[in-house]
């Protein structure tokens, strides 16, 4: 059987999941970070830097 929702959970929900995706996400960029970091490859950390700001900014209207 299916619980009734009320407005408040609806907005909680809104609210908290997206924290929980940005947050993950920092996370996620943390640690790919420090795994290229400790690649030891000449330029890693060059090719990664590029993507991430591609990334970063493809979601903004203008990125700077």
């Amino acid at each position: 059987m299916l619980a009734a929702v009320d407005s408040h959970t609806l907005i909680k929900f809104f609210h908290v999941f997206p924290a929980i995706v940005w947050i993950g996400g920092a996370v996620m960029l943390t640690i790919l970070a420090e795994l290229t970091k400790r690649a030891n490859e000449p330029g890693a950390m060059a090719r990664f830097a590029p993507n991430v700001l591609r990334q970063t900014c493809s979601s903004r209207r203008s990125c700077s």
